[in-house]
């Protein structure tokens, strides 16, 4: 018995919607079944990025360069040329972690971009403890930012 593919006749609007419930990294995993899922990755309209770290036990350099590999998806991700002009309905970013170097300007930055694709809302879960103040303002915009979680 022949396996029928129905999924590649699916608009890719619809599969685009589809991938937007999957965590950003499980979507982007997808892109090894064809070609074409590499495009709808880059024009999800939700992006949900969980930085969780699996072993509790790791150093500070370890998490340190746990939290660069992170950072460096989420960068290609929302600063790509091949998503800046797809609107986002939903940034969902989840990085609980606490004495890290990490610089607010990179969570700045993507709130940046997110905001600059006409984002309908933002999601923070984060501890704030060590870092600098994010900036939230945007004057121009009529958008209202929901926090589910602030520390």
């Amino acid at each position: 018995m022949m396996m029928v593919d129905r999924i590649s006749d699916l608009p890719d609007e619809l599969l685009s919607h589809i991938l937007s419930f999957l965590p950003t990294k499980l979507a982007f995993s997808t892109t090894v079944l064809s070609k074409r899922w590499t495009g709808l990755c880059y024009s999800l309209p939700a992006l949900h990025f969980e930085f969780r770290l699996k072993n509790c036990g790791l150093s500070k350099q370890q998490v340190e360069d746990t939290f660069y590999r992170f950072s460096h998806f989420v960068d290609t991700l929302i600063l790509s040329h091949l998503s800046r002009n797809k609107p986002l309905k939903t940034f969902l970013l989840n990085c609980p972690i606490r004495n890290c170097k990490q610089d607010s300007r990179i969570f700045n930055a993507w709130i940046e971009a997110a905001k600059q694709r006409s984002v309908e809302e933002i999601n923070l879960h984060m501890d704030f403890h060590t870092l600098n103040p994010i900036n939230l303002s945007n004057p121009c915009c009529s958008q209202t930012y929901g926090f589910t979680h602030w520390k």
